[in-house]
């Protein structure tokens, strides 16, 4: 039976996939746990490592910050396949923004409380506006992410140093309004969301989940 490891995005948990319909596999959903002080990327990294307990090699599908965390775990052990959500594969698909934010370090100026109290500043970038369940959905998770993780988290992402990597078994899906990683930045995308949002592994829930039933129990077409 297949294995699959959701890995969820910066300010999610398991409850980001809720809508994902999948069936005749065994799921195992990562928690982002509080960093130790000292950890860094690759430690962080060998702890979720060391929760993956599998006899087959699993897929993994992540978003967001998961995907980032899929395209190094995917170097680490004997994955099936990596599917990434509004992620991306490399550094070199991140925007130019997010590297002056890097080198401004104002992800480190920025004190978490007040992200999570900038809901709906962040709601214009993440979410699809037009779905509130989403929306609502989101506040929850952004609530109760720990802080401690937030501000690894946001570090992890930007100090990211990966340019290559195996181009084999890699399954990419990507909205076109994505305003974190940009479609254009995207230098291959194997499945476009017309309109689909940073947040459309919620709202575009549906579709996703076909594209992922196709890609992981080989049906040849979309039903």
């Amino acid at each position: 039976m297949k294995h699959i490891v959701f890995l969820p995005g910066i300010a999610a948990d398991e409850r980001i996939f809720d809508f994902i319909e999948i069936n005749n596999c065994t799921k195992q959903f990562i928690k982002w746990n509080k960093p130790e002080k000292n950890d860094t990327f690759g430690a962080y990294l060998d702890k979720i490592k060391k929760e993956i307990e599998t006899k087959n090699p699993p897929v993994l599908i992540g978003v967001s910050l998961g995907g980032i965390f899929a395209m190094e775990l995917r170097e680490l052990i004997h994955v099936e396949k990596t599917i990434l959500i509004s992620s991306v594969k490399s550094k070199e698909e991140m925007p130019l923004s997010l590297e002056l934010i890097r080198r401004l370090r104002i992800n480190e100026i920025l004190p978490v409380a007040l992200i999570k109290k900038s809901a709906p500043v962040i709601k214009r970038i993440i979410v699809d506006t037009s779905n509130e369940e989403a929306w609502n959905r989101f506040k929850e998770m952004l609530k109760d992410t720990d802080s401690v993780f937030i501000k690894s988290a946001f570090r992890f992402a930007l100090d990211w140093k990966r340019k290559e990597f195996n181009k084999e078994n890699i399954v990419h899906i990507h909205g076109t309004n994505d305003k974190v990683f940009p479609i254009r930045n995207i230098k291959s995308c194997d499945y476009v969301i017309e309109n689909g949002s940073h947040d459309m592994v919620m709202t575009r829930a549906q579709e996703i989940s076909k594209i992922i039933i196709k890609e992981i129990f080989t049906i040849n077409k979309i039903e």
